[in-house]
């Protein structure tokens, strides 16, 4: 990779982290009913991971510019069934 493409990888880690952020200090939270509901789905779904304890919806995210949504999308479960304006890369909820 050249360091151009690690430049723009840094900035959408970035980008992606603030979003995170943004979302997280507005409050936008799911009711729990729907976060309980989500992470059943999760739960069960072949393509969640588990690294040194936590969930990933497939491999853990590393600033990927591109994924494949067949794969998952990176992201910790706990976090992103909570968050209300999530959605699940493979149409689950």
């Amino acid at each position: 990779m050249t360091c151009c493409g690690k430049g723009r990888q840094a900035i959408n880690m970035v980008k992606t982290g603030a979003q995170v952020i943004g979302k997280i200090a507005a409050g936008r939270w799911a009711p729990p009913q729907t976060i309980e509901y989500r992470r059943q789905q999760c739960s069960s779904c072949s393509l969640r991971t588990i690294v040194l304890t936590v969930e990933f919806c497939g491999k853990p995210y590393n600033g990927r510019i591109t994924h494949i949504e067949t794969e998952g999308c990176g992201c910790m479960i706990r976090m992103k069934t909570a968050l209300a304006d999530e959605k699940c890369p493979l149409g689950k909820w």
